[in-house]
């Protein structure tokens, strides 16, 4: 990736985020699969594989595609995301207005939970992602104001989109009367599939400039998008461009932006996972992943190890060159010579290099299972602007911490889209609660007989065991504590009658 420092297109990467190419990069290739490291290796300099000295090239490429990536990173990032998710997102005071829009908050089918999931799992992977709450507005036709009814015929919505960290090719900012700094413009970088002809399709590359009142398209009218095997992902990233790239856009789009006079702020809310600084950060699993592309490097050269281990080799001691000739080599073969002295035998690996890339494919293995866990289990403990960001938070973990970011995040985006729909400010009232209480319902029933000693000994009321049986996901959430309680309270006033009724009927007459 070159970009020359004279060159000033709308597809120009920021300063900020070229600094940072390596490690999206990184986190991206490990996030594609084998696959896509796989072709990292053969068409980006041997990127993530380094090849051996006097090594081929064919050698190097059948190594390659024998490879095996132990998916190490994308378990640590899938289990980040899947147990704040485990149950749906919940949000109380929620206008009626939104009730419809939960349902496909994306207008591609996503819900809520599944929506702020994607959020979470991108900004977790790059360190940040932003959410954008934007709106289909109706056109002006020649000038003429767009009234009410106008919009209510062009049948608008309201609709959130996810940008990625490597998608926001640029952005400035300004600082509010209270303070606050904010958006104030963004570069985002897109890739469509248009209409080609009547029945084809293609793939078509823009980037979106939003401003606080304003907004332009502009299309890469010569996009040639890279078509390796298996890899639909393999849009143009910003780290794979080369030279030039950014020289073939034209504007074909631009028009106004926003509610009547713009906006203060543009109605995008970023959720950090790393943070450094504003729209600065650092992938909260980038030691997992350099730990993982340690374990694609070894791995590689296991299995090299092993079949050579596996394939003896022979040793022919006295023959002549005329009678190793046209022998044939292999089971069954027979060989024969003129010298008595003649002899044949196997030559084979003694084993202690493969056990001793075992034993460090174990390690890194094991290493990156903790380091995997790591974020569910722990709080950061230090003096860095991200630990004392999670202190403040009260989370116990740093995933606690990531998912209340959302949760704030989500609030904020519905209160954008308030203004979108000229509706009064919701923040105050709204409540999004992504669920936190995963480590309480890991440890399943293995606290339960201490609970259920205390209610016996009436050190908690049976309320709260009922409670924190729920919480361990040991009673389905439709059920309602009061009323069992109030079912148990009824079933105990029934025996204590009937212990009475029977008492009256077997007591002596003569007492």
């Amino acid at each position: 990736m070159i970009f020359a420092a004279d060159q000033d297109t709308v597809a120009r990467p920021s300063e900020e985020l070229v600094n940072v190419w390596r490690d999206l990069m990184l986190v991206d290739d490990l996030d594609g699969g084998v696959d896509r490291m796989r072709w990292r290796a053969l068409q980006s300099d041997r990127c993530w594989l380094p090849q051996h000295q006097l090594e081929e090239n064919e050698q190097y490429a059948r190594r390659v595609w024998l490879s095996h990536l132990y998916p190490g990173f994308q378990q640590g990032l899938d289990d980040s995301i899947s147990r704040p998710f485990a149950k749906p997102v919940q949000v109380a005071n929620l206008p009626d207005v939104f009730e419809t829009m939960v349902e496909d908050i994306d207008g591609d089918g996503n819900d809520l939970t599944q929506f702020l999931a994607h959020l979470m799992r991108s900004a977790v992977k790059h360190g940040f992602a932003c959410a954008w709450a934007d709106y289909t507005q109706a056109k002006p036709a020649n000038g003429e104001t767009v009234t009410k009814a106008d919009e209510a015929a062009s049948n608008p919505r309201a609709w959130w989109s996810i940008i990625e960290r490597t998608r926001l090719l640029g952005w400035k900012d300004k600082t509010l009367r209270n303070g606050k700094r904010v958006l104030s413009e963004v570069r985002i970088h897109e890739i469509r599939t248009i209409p080609d002809g009547i029945y084809g399709e293609k793939r078509a590359e823009f980037v979106r400039v939003l401003r606080l009142d304003s907004y332009e398209l502009w299309q890469n009218m010569a996009y040639d998008p890279p078509r390796p095997r298996n890899l639909k992902d393999l849009d143009g990233r910003f780290y794979d461009w080369k030279e030039g790239r950014d020289q073939d856009f034209q504007k074909i789009e631009e028009g106004a932006y926003g509610p009547p006079g713009g906006f203060e702020a543009l109605p995008i809310v970023t959720v950090y996972t790393g943070y450094q600084g504003f729209m600065r950060a650092k992938p909260p699993l980038l030691a997992l992943a350099e730990t993982n592309v340690t374990h694609w490097q070894s791995a590689s050269i296991q299995r090299t190890s092993v079949h050579f281990a596996r394939e003896p080799m022979m040793f022919f001691r006295g023959f002549n060159p005329e009678e190793l000739k046209g022998m044939a080599v292999g089971a069954g073969g027979a060989f024969a010579s003129q010298n008595p002295q003649a002899n044949v035998s196997i030559v084979e690996h003694s084993g202690a290099a493969v056990a001793t890339g075992q034993d460090d494919l174990d390690r890194l293995e094991n290493e990156m299972q903790q380091l995997g866990v790591r974020p569910s289990v722990e709080r950061m403990q230090n003096s860095t602007a991200t630990g004392i960001a999670i202190n403040a938070t009260g989370a116990d973990t740093d995933v606690q911490a990531w998912a209340q970011a959302v949760d704030t995040a989500a609030e904020q985006l519905f209160n954008w889209t308030a203004i979108w729909m000229g509706q009064p400010e919701i923040t105050a009232d709204l409540d999004v609660q992504i669920y936190k209480d995963y480590q309480v319902a890991y440890k399943g029933q293995s606290d339960m007989p201490v609970l259920q000693a205390d209610v016996q000994a009436g050190r908690i009321r049976p309320e709260t065991y009922l409670k924190e049986a729920k919480r361990r996901g040991l009673l389905g959430d439709d059920v309602d504590i009061d009323e069992e309680v109030e079912a148990a309270d009824e079933r105990t006033k029934a025996v204590v009658e009937s212990a009475k009724a029977i008492s009256a009927d077997t007591k002596d007459p003569a007492d």
